[in-house]
């Protein structure tokens, strides 16, 4: 338990920091009409399908588990439920503002940079949320033969999704490499 619980905290603190490249982003973007779109992509991509592909499945693993133990976890868990559901309309409003962009769209700048900061501002409201409620909720109420299944089921995910998961890793890094590249420059 301690140690699935710890790489979702990792995972998190790891989308912590794609996010603030993204604000760094879009404020260069704001402020001179020059971003790096390279870096950019990067952050969507990493943003939208590593998230969604593994980060939520594990999420929606506790998310069950505590929904079958009563209706008081259930109810005290909705909310973050909630935004699970959300998260596709956010990531879907980032990704066609970045195709926008792309496009050099009248005012894509604008709708990609809103559009972005309601999707980070959206995340961290999640992650917080799941600090707060859903980690130590788990952490009281799943039994040790909940975590067995929720790692193991989780474990079977992710072996599916090994390669995904090495590309994601690499992209991570680059994201770092390429924003701190540029903000030195």
């Amino acid at each position: 338990m301690v140690e699935f619980l710890r790489s979702l905290r990792r995972e998190n603190a790891n989308l912590a920091k794609v996010l603030d490249a993204f604000d760094r982003q879009a404020t260069a973007l704001k402020n001179t009409g020059i971003a790096d779109y390279e870096v950019l992509e990067a952050i969507v991509d990493y943003c939208l399908y590593r998230r969604e592909k593994l980060h939520n499945l594990k999420e929606n693993l506790i998310i069950g588990k505590l929904s079958e133990r009563d209706g008081e976890t259930a109810e005290e868990i909705g909310a973050l439920n909630q935004m699970q559901a959300d998260f596709g309309h956010y990531a879907k409003r980032f990704s066609d503002a970045f195709d926008r962009l792309l496009e050099d769209v009248e005012l894509s700048r604008d709708m990609f940079t809103n559009a972005g900061r309601n999707f980070a501002e959206f995340c961290r409201r999640h992650m917080e949320m799941e600090e707060k409620v859903l980690y130590p909720t788990a952490a009281e109420r799943l039994t040790s033969e909940d975590w067995r299944d929720i790692e193991a089921r989780s474990s079977e995910a992710e072996s599916a999704m090994a390669t995904v998961q090495k590309r994601f890793e690499r992209l991570f890094a680059d994201i770092l490499t390429l924003d701190r590249a540029r903000a030195e420059a």
